[in-house]
């Protein structure tokens, strides 16, 4: 994560999504950027995520079948 702007003033909506009355700024706060690196990072998270679900479908499918087999031969 990279930087932007230091010191940005902030707020909050009401919970009705509205601009409060009075003060709009409650704060201040930095902004940040995600770099290059950081959405790298991010995709191959996103695969290997994938990848984990693949092999635990893969296995439980392969159970279900066990069981199947086993419950057909007695």
């Amino acid at each position: 994560m990279e930087l932007l702007f230091n010191a940005v003033p902030h707020g909050r909506l009401t919970p009705e999504g509205k601009l409060p009355e009075g003060t709009l700024f409650s704060g201040i706060a930095p902004i940040y950027k995600l770099t290059e690196a950081g959405w790298s990072v991010i995709h191959r998270s996103h695969e290997w995520v994938i990848a984990t679900f693949a092999v635990a479908a893969f296995t439980l499918i392969a159970a279900i079948i066990g069981i199947f087999i086993t419950a057909a031969l007695t």
